[in-house]
């Protein structure tokens, strides 16, 4: 019974997996069934409730993964990918501090956990971009030959401004993965950063297809519209972003590719928005978190991140 649990764990991990990378939403369905049914027969497994909450979360419903987590880390305490899982939910939501709070705790309790892109994104928004190119670095000497890792390089090196050694990277993470949608969409939005809008235009028709069911390339590919001087379908991709779960206010505000759309209503409408979703979440985690949990973030006031 245990093992079949497991089996199911895994199948479920891989199907969402394979959702974000294929765009596919339908797959989040399946992979929670499976989830679900390996919590039937052994409800004590800290990994299959924290896989069901990274299901919740990459398919946007985030108060639900707050709680799978917090749930997780009422029971088994010391179990590192739930602190993990709780890294990735409080950046996409903009609860930057959290983030790297609880991002370390997972490194103390499992050294796999040191290096991560939820840390590399949240030093990025908080300008700390020594630290971000080092956290890129480590990344790729873990993993040289990851598509993922050597584009986060370049996007580190983007922010830093560095823009040429970017290109390098990032053409070197399609280079290596030329299929993975995420590459073809970050090359996109590099190309328009710098003008070269024709090939930014190919890219991303390729690239658009495999967001569907991603918040975070989601909001890639409205910073590539917003680039492209197409407001109207960055708007689109916004609203798909905070349907996916992408809730970071504080970031769209602050971004520079962004910039494009800073005075028109709508998109000021939208960060309202999401300010109020994330109200509503930091609320949650105040009314609902163990203790344990509240005092390794440092959770304060609310309005604190």
């Amino acid at each position: 019974v245990v093992e079949r649990a497991r089996l199911l764990v895994r199948l479920g991990r891989h199907d969402a997996e394979t959702a974000e990378f294929a765009g596919d939403v339908a797959l989040y369905d399946t992979a929670e069934r499976a989830v679900a049914e390996a919590l039937e027969l052994d409800p004590d497994s800290a990994e299959a409730a924290t896989v069901l909450g990274l299901i919740h979360l990459e398919r946007g419903e985030n108060l639900r993964a707050l709680e799978d987590f917090a749930k997780v880390i009422e029971r088994a305490p010391d179990h590192a990918p739930a602190w993990d899982g709780l890294s990735y939910l409080f950046k996409n939501t903009g609860f930057w501090e959290y983030a790297l709070a609880a991002h370390e705790r997972a490194a103390k309790l499992d050294p796999k956990f040191a290096y991560s892109i939820r840390r590399l994104s949240v030093l990025i928004y908080l300008d700390r971009f020594q630290e971000a190119v080092a956290e890129a670095e480590a990344l790729v000497a873990r993993r040289p030959k990851f598509a993922h890792y050597n584009y986060w390089r370049g996007i580190a090196a983007f922010y830093s401004g560095d823009r040429r050694v970017a290109r390098h990277w990032i053409e070197k993470g399609l280079e290596l993965d030329p299929t993975d949608p995420i590459a073809q969409g970050v090359l996109a939005f590099t190309l328009a950063a710098e003008g070269e809008t024709a090939r930014a235009r190919d890219l991303l028709k390729l690239a658009e297809p495999g967001a569907a069911a991603d918040g975070t390339f989601t909001y890639w590919i409205a910073k590539v519209h917003a680039l492209l001087g197409e407001q109207d379908a960055a708007l689109d991709w916004l609203g798909r972003s905070a349907e996916l779960g992408y809730w970071d206010s504080p970031w769209m505000r602050k971004d520079q590719t962004m910039m494009s759309l800073a005075d028109r209503p709508d998109f000021l409408e939208h960060l309202t928005q999401l300010d109020g979703r994330r109200l509503g979440l930091e609320t949650s985690l105040h009314r609902a978190a163990p203790t344990l949990l509240v005092a390794e973030l440092r959770v304060g006031s609310l309005h604190s991140s």
